[in-house]
């Protein structure tokens, strides 16, 4: 999408903040910077804190931006995640207000750098973790990005979609959260999920998914004949899908019939010949 043209009055604020500006290259301890006025009053949790500063403190790529009396104007957060770190001695390059911009300024900087600040779309972050990631440990890829392993093994979940899949993530039609639970199926199984996640929250997702796998685990843990050797007998348990469950419900339920059997007066070999007519009729009945 196209910028919107830059007015005069633009052009003229901007050159007008320049000249206040100092310097791009000072730099301050944090231990000597000062939280002041600030829009952002949710900083977030203190682990996403400690986080970002440990990322910054190896690529320090923005400066943060100070008054000159130290009292910080942007880079909250990071101060914040360097305190909690005890990283205060540590010095961070600044940006200095040469005068003393009001509260009002101080607010509208801090709005502007936030609604401007453009993050990066889910899929491209993907892409490059996967990218990243190729021959590494999710544990080894987290403490290079400084980013909690669990973030990592959702990220790179991106590699296990189907193409539909993928696509629904570039055009942002799923979430992160989304695209995990769907990557956690078999590729057979992922369109129906995806059109369930299109239409559904990441809880609702997650729950059907784990609902799916469940019925393909019964599913697969079925066999058509279970056999259980007791001394000189094996006992069958026969049916088209029978499971562990199955059998053991079942089984008491052949005692009694066997119980009624022999209270009707039938021994083995009788009753043997009355259930396989049983079983030829009910074969022609079918």
């Amino acid at each position: 999408m196209d910028q919107p043209a830059r007015t005069p009055h633009d052009e003229a604020s901007a050159v007008s903040e320049k000249k206040r500006l100092r310097s791009l290259n000072e730099r301050r301890k944090i231990g000597s910077l000062r939280h002041g006025r600030n829009a952002r009053k949710n900083l977030g949790s203190e682990a996403e804190a400690r986080a970002l500063w440990r990322s910054y403190k190896k690529r320090p790529i923005h400066p943060l931006v100070i008054k000159a009396d130290g009292t910080l104007v942007d880079g909250y957060r990071r101060s914040w995640g360097a305190v909690l770190e005890g990283d205060l001695e540590h010095e961070v390059p600044c940006v200095i207000f040469d005068d003393d911009p009001t509260p009002e300024e101080i607010t509208k900087r801090q709005l502007i750098s936030s609604i401007h600040r453009a993050d990066i779309p889910l899929a491209d972050k993907c892409e490059a973790i996967v990218e990243l990631g190729e021959g590494k440990a999710n544990k080894e890829l987290a403490e290079e990005l400084d980013l909690d392993p669990s973030t990592v093994t959702k990220l790179l979940s991106y590699r296990n979609l189907i193409p539909e899949a993928r696509q629904a993530v570039k055009e942002g039609a799923i979430g992160l959260r989304k695209m995990y639970e769907i990557g956690l199926l078999p590729a057979e199984a992922q369109p129906a999920l995806l059109a369930i996640g299109l239409n559904a929250t990441a809880d609702e997702t997650a729950k059907e998914r784990r609902r799916r796998e469940k019925r393909d685990d019964e599913k697969a843990a079925k066999t058509a004949s279970i056999k259980v050797v007791l001394g000189d007998l094996t006992v069958s348990v026969k049916g088209e899908a029978v499971s562990l469950d199955t059998a053991i419900a079942k089984l008491p339920e052949a005692a009694r019939e066997l119980e009624r059997a022999r209270k009707a007066g039938h021994d083995a070999k009788t009753w043997a010949a009355l259930v396989k007519k049983k079983a030829r009729v009910k074969h022609q009945e079918a």
